[in-house]
């Protein structure tokens, strides 16, 4: 029995395909070790649409070895970088109340340092606080900084026993041990070993 003839497909522009196989719902190289390149134009760009609840991006290796693989490359091909260059940007977006498109967390990279043999970089997590963008974790050379904004907005590190083992009042400029109402500038609720004053 002859096989039905295919509709005529309708292409606009050029079409120039290359060791590129279409099987069902996989996209594949048919060159050994072959890259996949999505190139938009301009500023255009790649957008994965899904209405699934599932993740709509998915990275997967049949890799048995000791590979960081799979991997999320980021790579900025500058022709003149320099200290303080951005490299990335991962932008985290939801809708607000009244139904507009709104940025909601961050988390960007820069170069510190482009020297070669010395190379430095930094990363900053920022999130929306009552509709403004803070800083809130900066790893930079040298140190890393929590609540690089200045926001009032407190630290705390819970231990397994205490819940304010470490709590850093930032509205008050406080540091409180064992305590999440300091009322000094260190404030210790137990008892405390110095073998040195």
């Amino acid at each position: 029995i002859a096989a039905a003839p295919l509709a005529s497909p309708n292409f606009t522009g050029d079409i120039d395909v290359d060791n590129i196989k279409i099987d069902g719902n996989t996209i594949s190289s048919t060159d050994t070790n072959g890259n996949i390149i999505l190139d938009p134009n301009g500023t255009g760009f790649v957008q994965i649409n899904s209405d699934s609840t599932s993740s709509a991006l998915k990275l997967k290796t049949d890799d048995n070895g000791t590979s960081t693989a799979p991997d999320i490359y980021f790579y900025k091909n500058s022709s003149s970088p320099a200290d303080g260059d951005y490299l990335g940007n991962l932008l985290f977006y939801g809708n607000n109340s009244d139904g507009t498109e709104h940025l909601f967390a961050q988390i960007v990279s820069q170069t510190a340092d482009v020297t070669a043999g010395t190379e430095d970089g930094r990363l900053a997590f920022y999130t929306h606080v009552n509709g403004t963008n803070y800083n809130r974790v900066y790893i930079n050379t040298g140190e890393v900084v929590i609540n690089e904004g200045s926001l009032d907005s407190d630290f705390r590190v819970e231990g397994n026993g205490d819940a304010n083992l470490l709590f850093v009042d930032a509205g008050n400029d406080r540091v409180g041990i064992g305590t999440n109402s300091p009322s000094t500038l260190l404030d210790v609720d137990g008892v405390a070993n110095m073998t040195t004053l």
